[in-house]
């Protein structure tokens, strides 16, 4: 046996010729996991359609995915004009066929991959919060913890330029929209 120590804790590693369970040993002295949590999967797809300013459709190996836009919310449909208008321009961001990559970061309540959008290397949900076209959903910031602080920023920018969702005197922020209509 070989005994490998770390912060007071020791491994005991069997002499072994299987390489897998030495490096697994490797990694876990190092805190390392090395298995992907699902946090971090990431599919690759072709976007179909958009439903709304938060949700794309998106075909990944054969396979037709409701996607949600992780920690961002656009407005409702309802809320006009701006409902419709957060759906067109995700629309123009991402016409079908477009090629995108998803980092799945959960699933909702309605069965969606909630997952953080990218087209290359551009955030679609970055972009959606810049352009104000949707907000920064506080509820479920902490899945994005990489993009946090530029999500934010980015809202504050809009927010102070005044564009789309910003531009009216006293918005009503979506989940509170929803909230008045019992959903």
């Amino acid at each position: 046996m070989i005994f490998l120590l770390r912060s007071n804790i020791a491994i005991a590693l069997m002499k072994t010729t299987n390489l897998s369970l030495v490096l697994t040993g490797i990694a876990l002295l190092h805190g390392v996991s090395l298995c992907q949590p699902a946090s971090a999967q990431t599919v690759e797809g072709l976007v179909v359609n958009v439903a709304d300013g938060d949700t794309v459709q998106v075909t990944s190996a054969g396979k037709l995915l409701r996607i949600r836009l992780a920690c961002i919310d656009a407005p409702e449909m309802g809320q006009k004009p701006y409902g419709k208008n957060a759906a067109d321009y995700l629309s123009q961001l991402l016409p079908p066929n477009t090629r995108v990559t998803l980092q799945l970061v959960d699933t909702d309540r309605l069965n969606r991959s909630v997952a953080l959008v990218y087209q290359g290397k551009r955030l679609i949900n970055l972009a959606m919060v810049g352009a104000g076209q949707a907000v920064v959903y506080p509820k479920y910031l902490d899945r994005c913890p990489q993009q946090k602080t530029s999500l934010l920023q980015s809202e504050a920018t809009a927010k102070q330029n005044r564009l789309g969702f910003w531009n009216q005197p006293n918005p009503l922020m979506p989940w509170n929209y929803r909230h008045s209509r019992g959903k």
